[in-house]
């Protein structure tokens, strides 16, 4: 990821974010069990979106799980570490995220 060299910010939330939508796509995922990535690096901000055939979710107000909980992490990661993100749905569903170049 040269594009990012000089943000170590946003490579390692970068890295982050698609791991653990990715993770989320296979285990939630349903359908025919594709699961697409699409990334673009510009100037200011890199844009994410990872689609599946499953059967999304609402967002919602997000928080983070108790200490005890082994699940659930995702979304307060994804809130925490993205500088915008959302769910939009056709034909597939399909989770966004930016993250500012600054």
């Amino acid at each position: 990821m040269d594009a990012l060299a000089g943000h170590p910010e946003a490579r390692f939330a970068l890295r982050m974010l698609v791991s653990e939508l990715l993770a989320n796509g296979v285990k939630y995922g349903g359908g025919d069990g594709r699961i697409t990535l699409e990334l673009e690096v510009f100037d200011d901000r890199v844009h994410v979106e990872i689609g599946d055939r499953g059967n999304g979710f609402e967002p919602r107000d997000v928080s983070m799980p108790g200490e005890e909980a082994t699940s659930g992490r995702g979304l307060a990661l994804l809130d925490s570490l993205a500088d915008r993100w959302g769910v939009t749905r056709s034909g597939e569903h399909r989770v966004w995220f930016d993250l500012e170049l600054s």
